[in-house]
């Protein structure tokens, strides 16, 4: 009875590690020699990173830099749509010193918009705090992504939710938060755990790299002519490891005996893969921040490839700004006529002529007025309010509803429907004269 019960308890405990293999390590769903004794001499591969570790990849370091450093620097504004459909700036309201200038924490404006998008990017979660006095905003104070927690409710349709910071529990409105890949409006997806495997990818290539540059020396094999015994060849290891392990002047030489030869080694295929690898990697990390390699290539960094890198990367981070900046600095009662607005302006701008040229086609054709291209260059109005129709001679007033026919001479007011010949005669647009 007893050695039936002990056969019984040895099939039990054969029988759990079979039950827990739902997941296969391997993509053949067997754990293989070589699986087990990486795992065991600590060796498995480094398939999430950090995202200090992140930093270091010199890609996603660029890309973040790029995205961030450019919005950050961007002046925010706010506009009024009045009752008649114009758009007008505000330029005196106090939200637009904090956000431009002075945020009322230890970070200014700049610091505190490149840190809230860092930590969206990375994160997927950036949050500012917004010190308020009822409804007036005194101050905005940045809060990194890794202090901030999160309680939801478990309603997936009315979706809920309280952050909590050290402890304290806070509104979900006393933080402008601005998320990434987000399915609540509360937490998202950042780059880290979007793409771990690829970024674990460049950064163990990258530790590759370092160890075998700090181990120095050129890789190779020592030949010996004739049969060393183990004193030789312990003594040949010693002073081979001190000649490569560290930059003592005592260790700068190393003597080969008779007999004793060198031989480099090439490089291998493994390592000529990871050549490969690496720029295919690096190529495929721009791409995920929407970005193009040329950008950041000495020599492909055109006009062009800028521009696209401004709408494919930067553009759709200024748009999730925007809206968290209207959702959560806006009251109620002003959100149907205020907005505000990130100024893409200057960094979108083309080159002198070319701008000049498209200046040139739009007040051709009606599109711009004088005055409007001159605001634009922050140049003063000369208060010429016409608009050019065609044949290069006549010229509308859009604001009078005016058209003047410099070559006749004729004034026509479309709202009295009368023609005034600048000659001295008059008459309605049936051909009557007065």
């Amino acid at each position: 009875m007893l050695k039936k019960l002990r056969k019984m308890l040895r099939m039990e405990t054969r029988a759990e590690p079979m039950e827990t293999r739902a997941e296969p390590l391997t993509d053949s769903g067997t754990i293989t020699e070589t699986d087990v004794s990486d795992v065991l001499r600590g060796k498995a591969a480094q398939t999430t990173i950090t995202r200090e570790e992140a930093m270091n990849i010199p890609a996603v370091a660029g890309s973040v830099h790029f995205i961030c450093n450019i919005v950050a620097s961007l002046p925010i504004r706010l506009y009024r749509t009045e009752q008649d459909g114009n758009v007008k700036e505000i330029k005196n309201d106090h939200r637009l010193r904090l956000l431009n200038d002075e945020t009322g924490d230890l970070l200014d404006a700049v610091q505190a918009k490149r840190a809230l998008l860092e930590d969206m990017l990375l994160e997927g979660n950036g949050y500012w705090y917004l010190n308020k006095r009822g409804n007036f905003l005194e101050s905005i104070h940045y809060v990194e992504a890794a202090q901030v927690a999160v309680d939801k409710n478990a309603d997936p349709i009315f979706k809920e939710a309280d952050i909590l910071v050290n402890g304290k529990k806070y509104y979900d409105f006393d933080f402008l938060r601005i998320t990434r890949l987000s399915k609540d409006g509360v937490t998202g997806t950042g780059v880290l755990k979007e793409n771990p495997i690829l970024l674990s990818a460049m950064f163990n290539s990258l530790k590759y790299e370092n160890n075998t540059m700090s181990r120095g020396g050129r890789k190779g094999f020592l030949k010996s002519e004739r049969k060393l015994d183990q004193k030789m060849l312990d003594y040949l290891k010693q002073k081979w490891q001190q000649f490569f392990g560290n930059n003592d002047a005592d260790n700068d030489v190393i003597i080969l005996n008779q007999g004793v030869n060198f031989e480099p080694a090439s490089s291998t295929a493994t390592e000529n893969q990871l050549n490969e690898n690496k720029l295919t990697n690096t190529k495929q990390c721009y791409g995920v921040f929407g970005l193009s390699e040329e950008l950041f290539v000495s020599g492909t960094g055109t006009q062009d490839v800028f521009l696209k890198a401004i709408k494919t990367g930067v553009k759709p981070v200024v748009e999730a700004f925007e809206k968290a900046l209207n959702k959560f600095l806006l009251l109620e009662e002003e959100k149907p006529f205020y907005r505000f607005r990130i100024d893409l302006k200057d960094i979108i701008r083309a080159d002198t002529l070319t701008m000049y040229k498209a200046y040139e086609i739009a007040l051709k054709n009606g599109i711009l007025k004088l005055d409007e291209v001159r605001k634009a260059e922050d140049l003063p109005a000369v208060d010429f309010n016409f608009v050019k129709l065609g044949l290069d001679a006549v010229l509308y007033d859009s604001e009078n509803k005016l058209i003047y026919i410099p070559n006749m001479g004729e004034m026509i007011d479309l709202q009295t429907k009368t023609i005034t010949n600048m000659r001295g005669k008059g008459g309605d647009m049936d051909g009557n004269e007065n």
